[in-house]
């Protein structure tokens, strides 16, 4: 152990005290983890001091002060600084869990409404990151859930997305969408 912090202490000069704390935290973690995590180690250990402080404040906006702010103009600009691309004219309700862990993967169009309680998540248990896409137009109802799974999900421009729903494959353009797993019901365009 002393070599390793004398090896360490060397390498400071070189590489910058950020990038050692984060060197040391992975190599205390490595030894001490055997018995938890079965010898593997988690994503965040290979972040820097500074990534991980900055992660954390992100969650705490995105979660704990967005989500309850009474202003909608203040909550979007709050999901916009944390890295949320959202558009121009867009209503994003109280109390929605936008995935905090990569919010530049979700886009919301212009002109998009967003009802209260949705929830918009961009990663699952072992699976990769992949992008929500709710274009132009489009309406998400309360306490719908988008889940982006393998390839990603669009919500397709002008499409109806109905409360309670439960998205996890792409909703087509002008399309209303609703049920669990949400089933296209009806097209939102006159063809008269």
């Amino acid at each position: 152990m002393a070599e390793m912090v004398q090896g360490l202490a060397a390498c400071a000069g070189e590489l910058g005290w950020i990038h050692l704390m984060g060197m040391l935290l992975e190599k205390l973690y490595k030894m001490t983890s055997i018995h938890v995590w079965g010898g593997v180690t988690p994503y965040w250990v290979k972040y820097s001091l500074l990534k991980i402080i900055w992660k954390a404040c992100r969650k705490f906006v995105m979660q704990c002060i967005a989500p309850y702010c009474i202003s909608t103009t203040i909550r979007i600009l709050l999901y916009r600084l944390c890295g949320v691309h959202i558009g121009k004219h867009v209503f994003i309700g109280m109390r929605c869990y936008i995935d905090d862990m990569e919010p530049q993967m979700i886009f919301i169009g212009d002109n998009v409404s967003v009802s209260f309680l949705v929830c918009l998540c961009t990663h699952g248990k072992r699976q990769t990151h992949t992008p929500i896409r709710i274009e132009d137009g489009a309406y998400v109802g309360c306490r719908t859930t988008v889940l982006s799974g393998k390839r990603g999900v669009t919500i397709g421009k002008n499409a109806v997305v109905g409360a309670c729903s439960f998205v996890n494959k792409d909703i087509p353009p002008d399309m209303t969408a609703v049920g669990v797993p949400a089933r296209i019901m009806k097209t939102n365009v006159d063809r008269g």
